[in-house]
């Protein structure tokens, strides 16, 4: 068997490094590893797997911080019978009811998971506590008799350690209900204060007030609780009974917001069967019908309707999928598929990707909304913790599907807020993983046709990462030719922005010239042809919309060097056209081009 080598070594040296962290910066970690690990458990539970010597050293981290469950040996199937009777594991990770029943669960698994999250947080062995004799840990473990957590662990993380550790096998939590439990920070307080109560029954609940303040309040309660908003159950049904009143046809903007409220309430099952009973998936399909048909035509109707049929998909039930498979028939798929030039086509092609894989965009539309509420740091620890990894891994697998350019929207999308603005992400994204090398196989795969111009973002916004020096590694590998294969299309919006790019990394190659200094990308870009290819650009009448970017970025390039021949006039003329003056004096370095 072949496995991943993993050069950060296993979790036990995590442990000693975390307790040297300030108590803030500690926790956030702690929560990253939290989700990952849970997510690898899941990965087994869910085909029927346990692994039974769950443990720090059996938990390994990869190069960009990133966690694999490994040492499988000892996991065992057991879906025939939901448990596995021979004891094998580590005595002092075992739970309680293994020496009691002879039997090893998924509860099992997750109080061992729960030992190694009290261990994370503070260090220690929870059933450890004045002892390091393995006979009295186990005698402590048999006792449920652990210590407590420091006071300054958040509330979140000591119910989670304690349902995780309780001598009940029932009440522990699966790893689904865990990866359920990361709220906003905020959250929990408003909870315990009684304010999102009184919101939902003074805002949401109330008749008299309008939908537009419904629709804000539920936006705003949607940032506090990232995996779905709850609704009271004794109000839920009075609730999404008003609002859908408003999504009747009356008043467009009533109708709109109305569609919207219920397509953020549709991210939690729990609402679906209200929201479905009162014609939840009829009546947006009637409307994305009426929009095809042109009798009607406002782009937010059709918007939130396309938003709520495909949270109801991806968070439903297999019987709501059906319903909504059979309300939009194929030859409307079509037609939502072929129709680009509108303001809903990524709303479409979200949809059209939730029929071919609804758990992989319930997943990525998590995990944006995780992304929406964290601040820089927070990021950045989910950027060492593999989530370009698992970005670029999603995009990969949508080169073998159809229908899948809803998931490169939303990656995208993703791609965009974590490098927007925060330049310590992008130096990390560049300097400790190996996103771009990853992106930009990508890209290179990715057939042309289906290009869009919101997968260049990513790369736009790490050209202009500081310091300058890492704009080098990008040049090192080959963003300027990938882009100049993007640079054939016909969109001159792509067009221009590969240009941009493309100029961002070639004006680095002059930092720390001097007069009569060339730039150190020219050698290379002449031997693969890339130069070659803008000096086509610049003779070819019919990407003249361009001529003007494509004679700057020859100019940075040709810095203190004769400008070819082919193209030396247009270039000058376009330069002096555009008063360029910086570019006509790099390239008057050269005494040949001064004659022209």
């Amino acid at each position: 068997m072949i496995l991943e080598y993993c050069e950060n070594g296993d979790l036990r040296n995590v442990i000693t490094e975390l307790q040297k962290l300030s108590i803030e910066e500690r926790i956030n970690r702690v929560w990253i590893l939290l989700a990952h690990i849970a997510r690898a458990i899941d990965f087994l539970h869910s085909d029927n797997i346990i692994h039974r010597d769950i443990k720090p050293e059996n938990i390994f981290l990869s190069q960009d911080g990133s966690v694999r469950l490994g040492d499988l040996h000892l996991a065992k199937d057991i879906s025939q019978n939901n448990f596995y009777n021979k004891i094998q594991g580590t005595n002092i990770y075992m739970a309680v009811e293994i020496r009691l029943t002879n039997r090893m669960t998924y509860a099992s698994d997750i109080f061992s998971f729960g030992i190694v999250l009290f261990e994370l947080i503070t260090g220690q062995h929870p059933f450890a506590f004045n002892t390091d004799n393995e006979q009295s840990i186990i005698d402590n473990i048999q006792k449920g008799d652990y210590q407590e957590l420091p006071d300054w662990v958040p509330d979140e993380i000591k119910m989670i350690v304690m349902n995780m550790l309780s001598n009940n096998s029932s009440k522990r939590p699966t790893c689904k209900a865990i990866m359920e439990i990361e709220k906003h920070p905020y959250f929990t307080q408003l909870d315990s204060d009684g304010v999102i109560r009184r919101i939902t029954e003074d805002v949401l609940a109330n008749e008299s007030v309008g939908i537009n303040y419904k629709d804000l309040t539920i936006k705003l309660m949607d940032l506090l609780q990232p995996h779905g908003i709850k609704l009271p159950k004794d109000l839920q049904l009075q609730i999404i009974a008003q609002i859908h009143s408003k999504a009747i046809p009356q008043k467009i903007e009533e109708v709109s917001d109305a569609l919207e409220a219920l397509s953020i309430l549709a991210e939690n099952q729990e609402h679906h069967e209200m929201i479905v009973g009162r014609g939840g998936i009829i009546m947006p399909s009637e409307y994305i019908q009426q929009r095809i048909d042109g009798k009607q035509f406002d782009s937010r109707i059709t918007n939130n309707s396309l938003q709520l049929l495909q949270n109801l998909f991806i968070f439903g039930t297999q019987q709501i999928q059906e319903l909504i498979q059979t309300s939009i028939p194929t030859e409307i798929r079509i037609k939502l598929k072929l129709d680009k030039d509108n303001e809903y086509y990524k709303q479409e092609q979200q949809l059209l990707s939730a029929f071919i894989d609804a758990e992989g965009m319930k997943e990525l539309k998590q995990i944006r909304k995780i992304i929406e509420i964290r601040d820089r740091s927070e990021l950045i620890s989910l950027i060492k913790a593999g989530l370009m990894i698992k970005l670029t891994d999603e995009l990969n697998k949508t080169l073998e599907e159809n229908d899948c350019e809803g998931k490169r929207i939303i990656i995208a999308d993703i791609l965009h807020r974590v490098t927007f603005d925060n330049s310590e992400a992008k130096q990390i994204i560049i300097d400790e993983t190996n996103f771009a090398d990853n992106y930009l196989r990508f890209l290179n795969k990715l057939p042309l046709n289906q290009m869009f111009i919101e997968l260049l973002d990513a790369l736009w916004e790490l050209s202009v990462v500081q310091p300058s020096e890492l704009k080098r590694v990008l040049f090192s590998k080959g963003i300027i030719q990938t882009l100049m294969k993007i640079v054939q299309l016909k969109d001159i919006f792509i067009r221009l922005k590969c240009g941009q790019v493309i100029q961002n990394i070639i004006i680095q190659g002059l930092i720390g010239l001097k007069i009569g200094d060339q730039n150190p990308y020219l050698k290379p870009l002449i031997d693969d042809g890339t130069a070659e290819m803008l000096i086509k650009i610049m003779k070819d009448k019919e990407q003249f919309d361009i001529h003007w970017q494509t004679a700057r970025n020859i100019t940075r390039l040709y810095k203190a060097q004769q400008v070819p021949q082919l193209i030396s006039k247009d270039v000058i003329k376009q330069l002096k056209k555009d008063n360029d003056f910086e570019g006509l004096s790099l390239i008057a370095e050269c005494p040949d081009n001064i004659e022209l």
